[in-house]
């Protein structure tokens, strides 16, 4: 956990990606955004900064995370299969 994001703003940030996504995404919001914070450093941004991170790359289960996903799948199996 870093310091400069603060819990309870870290619990803001996760109440507005429910608000906006649904209750279905509460835990990986969470999880999310205590993981993007915890490496956050100062010189990374202030809070305003974190936040247009959270927004800018949350991405909610469907169809978009689906492609996401199997972008991520098909480019770890390339350098497997060329072994």
């Amino acid at each position: 956990m870093h310091p400069q994001i603060a819990p309870d703003f870290r619990i803001k940030l996760a109440e507005a990606l429910v608000a906006k996504h649904g209750e279905g995404e509460r835990s990986r919001a969470i999880e999310g955004i205590e993981c993007a914070s915890s490496p956050w450093r100062e010189e990374d941004g202030d809070d305003g900064a974190f936040s247009a991170f959270r927004e800018s790359h949350f991405c909610p289960s469907g169809p978009e995370l689906d492609a996401l996903f199997a972008s991520f799948e098909a480019n770890l199996e390339l350098p497997i299969a060329a072994v």
